[in-house]
């Protein structure tokens, strides 16, 4: 089960340090990122942060090693994609075990929930007798079923 996490790269904790107040808050290029990222954004400006929007950045890869560069401070992730050694069932302590040598970290959950589904055209769904995910099994493997590369990289795709 993948929830939203907000990850916080070290670098920002860092740059409070150096005296300045610019943070800029990225997304992958999904919806849900974009109207949390957006909350993200207003409470730290509200908070008195200058705040660059970064947006729409691409997949988990590209906002990762952004977060590790420096290049933006603060992402919308799930838990289940941003552990680099795709293991999906880690706690938030042991996840941020593993993301700490990169300068990442994890923070509190948004209490959401994101799983999978399947479409398929109510017709053929009805022909086939399809009404889950599990019921396509070996039954339908002449079935064609599409995916994002990104998808096929997951070990829970």
């Amino acid at each position: 089960m993948n929830r939203f996490g907000l990850l916080l790269m070290l670098g920002f904790c860092a740059s409070e340090s150096y005296g300045t107040e610019r943070v800029v808050v990225g997304t992958k290029n999904f919806n849900e990122g974009y109207m949390l990222a957006e909350v993200v954004v207003q409470l730290l400006e509200r908070a008195g942060y200058d705040v660059e929007r970064c947006f729409c950045l691409g997949g988990a890869l590209i906002c990762y090693d952004a977060l590790k560069r420096g290049e933006i401070d603060v992402c919308i992730e799930y838990t289940g994609t941003s552990d680099p050694q795709n293991r999906f069932d880690l706690a938030t302590q042991d996840l941020n075990e593993v993301l700490a040598p990169d300068g990442v970290q994890m923070l509190g959950s948004f209490g959401s929930d994101n799983t999978y589904a399947l479409a398929m055209k109510r017709e053929r769904a009805q022909q086939l007798g399809v009404s889950r995910v599990s019921d396509i099994g070996a039954a339908h493997r002449e079935q064609k079923v599409v995916v994002g590369h990104a998808f096929l990289q997951r070990l829970d795709g």
